[in-house]
């Protein structure tokens, strides 16, 4: 119990370090709103995005028990498997041993994301429906106000 805890803290300290390096280039890049990926004066970390993500991660900590936490995770690694596998089968599949590798890589993840249970599913499913719709007011508030000129 004592190692998978461990682990676990482990796991989540590094997503904690880097998951809100995945919301500020979205925010950089115009797809969320500016403020997100705005710097820390002092630290020059997006500390916004820290927020915002530390926060994300304690309404889970409350609402999900470790086991399903630790399978939310699991899907997550297990889809990034996937598209990365995606990239490589476009990217290099003319040659052989990597169409094989992407291959092989496809079936492996999906055997991994056909293991996790469905609850955790929802919530993977419920966070990224929350992503969509504040990418889509952001998007909706970027053209109202080039519309209006400002």
């Amino acid at each position: 119990a004592m190692t998978g805890l461990i682990s676990v803290v482990g796991f989540l300290s590094g997503i904690a370090l880097g998951a809100p390096r995945y919301l500020s280039p979205l925010s950089e890049d115009g797809l969320l709103p500016k403020k997100i990926c705005q710097e820390h004066p002092i630290y020059r970390t997006p500390s916004i995005s820290v927020a915002l993500t530390t926060g994300l991660s304690a309404l889970f900590v409350l609402v999900q028990n470790v086991s399903e936490l630790v399978s939310i995770a699991a899907l997550s690694v297990a889809l990034q498997y996937l598209f990365a596998s995606f990239a490589l089968i476009k990217l290099y599949g003319k040659h052989t041993k990597f169409l094989a590798l992407g291959i092989s890589s496809c079936l492996v993840s999906c055997y991994f994301l056909y293991q996790i249970k469905l609850n955790s599913w929802l919530a993977f499913g419920a966070v990224s429906v929350l992503g969509v719709v504040i990418h889509l007011i952001h998007s909706h508030r970027q053209k109202g106000s080039e519309n209006h000129g400002i």
